[in-house]
């Protein structure tokens, strides 16, 4: 009997009474003022009926109120809460046991809401989804070595990865949403993307960043609904080695042909007849020995270029007498020493290990002591020094020759490179020696330093750094 208690009913009442009231005692009244004899006889019977039925109205009133309008007002309550609400729910449950219309529309409610909860299932599914992909995407664009730049028909940029603020010196977070031209001062990066939204087709460009001093090659693609994909990738080392690899291709080139082109002219002339006169014919020989010896080294060189490059020459890692090697050499050139009017001398320490492997380690110091007094001066002087550091080994070789413009200086070690003023070959060597020098030392773990200032000649510097482990 709950519904007896239910404010809902009694409210229903009240109103009832309230309305129903004052019309009963208005039909009242009529019925007493009535005069004839008939409506006297029948009054009675129908004041009582009037009252019966005002009686019967509060007993229906409440029954239909509990009955009816209060499921309806539940109804009608819980649809305005949360959809996970336990009221709801329970309510739901309670009104579609009903067998009325009250029950079929709670299970009609019932439905709705199970669709309603399986399409927000399946919308928070593929939100996580697709929140997962647009993770996954921007970890790989940022894992990503090219700069990546996003932007919208707005012109604003959506999304730019470490590698694209790295190279544009942009400010990672603080970009997102921002005009491309506000952020980038780079008029190939702005003219790249115009040209890409207004022609539609990807559009590829290269430039130079002068700031960081890099080569950037820039692809910008247009994307449906306007806006453009930006990919920068810096090339500056790749248009380097192609450049190493185009003055490598021609420096061979070069160096082959002149002892070839002699050869040949030699064994021309020969053929035509030189070989019956002695003086002439030893003359000629003389020169083919000669250019084939130095082909036989250039050749050389470059085999033994190749396999330290390759790692197929195995370095022994072992204490050696950096100081042993420096005599031995220093006595293998006095005889170019004392031909050419130029000092050898040794400096610094008489005792000095390194760990590296000795055959290499003499290559390199030949190399260099060899190197050195091709380019000092007549009469001058070439210093061999020997010290220890406290963190290496150092052995310094100087010499007082010409000296190498800065601009040279970075590439003195690449294979066949010469310096301009320097292209005359009177010096002979192949043009070998510093690119096998650098590659030893860094497969022994050693360092080369190059101090050289135009004029005053040279000094290679090299450091054995102090360690227990075998160089890798």
């Amino acid at each position: 009997m709950n519904w007896l208690t239910s404010p809902l009913v009694w409210k229903s009442v009240g109103i009832y009474v309230l309305v129903s009231i004052p019309a009963l005692l208005m039909i009242l009244e009529r019925a007493d003022v009535s005069g004839s004899a008939e409506s006297a006889t029948n009054q009675p019977v129908a004041v009582e009926g009037i009252v019966a039925m005002w009686l019967t109205g509060i007993v229906c009133v409440p029954i239909v109120a509990a009955f009816i309008l209060a499921p309806m007002g539940r109804l009608a309550r819980v649809m305005g809460t949360r959809d996970d609400s336990v009221e709801r729910r329970k309510t739901l449950g309670q009104l579609k046991k009903r067998r009325d219309i009250i029950g079929d529309a709670a299970i009609a409610l019932c439905k709705i809401e199970e669709e309603r909860f399986g399409y927000r299932q399946d919308a928070t599914l593929r939100d996580q989804q697709a929140q997962a992909s647009s993770k996954q995407l921007a970890a790989v664009l940022q894992a990503m070595v090219e700069g990546v730049l996003a932007v919208d028909g707005g012109e604003r940029i959506l999304f730019a990865n470490s590698a694209a603020c790295r190279m544009l010196e942009l400010k990672p977070g603080a970009i997102e949403n921002r005009l491309i031209f506000e952020c980038i001062r780079s008029t190939a990066v702005h003219d790249a993307f115009k040209d890409a939204v207004q022609q539609q087709e990807t559009v590829s460009t290269e430039f130079r960043l002068m700031r960081n001093n890099i080569l950037v090659k820039l692809m910008a693609s247009p994307v449906a609904g306007g806006g453009a994909v930006l990919v920068l990738e810096d090339v500056t080392e790749v248009r380097k080695l192609e450049t190493m690899r185009r003055d490598f291709v021609n420096g061979v080139s070069h160096e082959l042909k002149t002892p070839l082109t002699v050869i040949q002219a030699c064994t021309e002339t020969l053929l035509d007849g030189a070989s019956e006169d002695p003086d002439a014919a030893k003359r000629f020989l003389g020169q083919i020995q000669q250019q084939s010896e130095r082909l036989l080294q250039m050749i050389l060189g470059m085999l033994q270029l190749a396999r330290v490059e390759s790692g197929q020459q195995v370095l022994d890692s072992e204490p050696v007498d950096l100081c042993d090697i420096v005599r031995h050499v220093v006595a293998e050139m006095n005889p170019v020493v004392e031909g050419s009017r130029r000092t050898l001398e040794l400096l610094g320490e008489t005792e000095l290990y390194v760990l590296g492997d000795y055959q290499a380690i003499r290559t390199v110091v030949g190399n260099l002591v060899d190197n050195a007094l091709k380019y000092a001066t007549e009469g001058g002087t070439v210093s061999v020094d020997l010290r220890s550091e406290d963190s290496a080994n150092i052995i310094s070789i100087s010499d007082d020759g010409i000296g190498i413009p800065l601009e040279d200086q970075e590439r003195i070690f690449e294979r066949f490179f010469r310096v301009q003023r320097d292209r005359n070959r009177d010096r002979g060597g192949t043009g070998l020696g510093l690119a096998i020098v650098k590659h030893l030392c860094e497969a022994m773990g050693a360092k080369i330093k190059l101090r050289s200032v135009p004029g005053k000649g040279s000094t290679f510097e090299i450091r054995f750094p102090f360690r227990t482990d075998s160089p890798t």
